[in-house]
């Protein structure tokens, strides 16, 4: 293998790993709402009552020799109602809350999701064996810095 081949397939092998790192799975968030109830009560008396007045008055006039007398009748009626009410006022308030959402993957996803995983597997074996290759064509060189230190 030559030199040139090499440091090729080396840049191809890290650009592979580059690109299979960068497409990834999101998690894609959903908001649900989220319930608060609140209840306000009031309570309200209302009166009520019934009452019956009779009312009658007796006018006596005299005009001269003339006596006139004048009966005036008056029947009144009063309702008035007495009651306890409650009044009742339901506050519904929703807040949006995010949460993942989650499925089964089909098994088209599911295959797309096992060869990825070893695209990624095999890119980082082949970039690790590629190391090593050129570590050990260099190794003099290397154990020159080794020792340096």
């Amino acid at each position: 293998m030559k030199k040139g081949e090499l440091v090729r397939l080396l840049i191809i092998g890290i650009w592979v790993a580059i690109v299979l790192l960068l497409c990834s799975c999101k998690t894609k968030y959903v908001s649900v709402p989220e319930y608060h109830t609140e209840y306000v009560s009031q309570l309200r008396i209302d009166t009520l009552r019934d009452s019956v007045y009779h009312r009658d008055s007796v006018f006596v006039e005299v005009k001269g020799d003339t006596v006139f007398k004048t009966k005036f009748k008056m029947k009144e009626r009063v309702t008035i109602r007495h009651a306890l009410r409650v009044d009742t006022l339901i506050k519904n308030d929703s807040v949006r809350v995010p949460y993942p959402v989650e499925r089964a993957l089909t098994k088209k996803e599911q295959f797309y999701m096992s060869t990825g995983k070893n695209a990624i597997r095999i890119s980082g074996v082949a970039t690790l064996v590629l190391l090593a290759l050129i570590a050990f064509k260099k190794r003099k060189f290397l154990f020159n810095i080794i020792k340096k230190f």
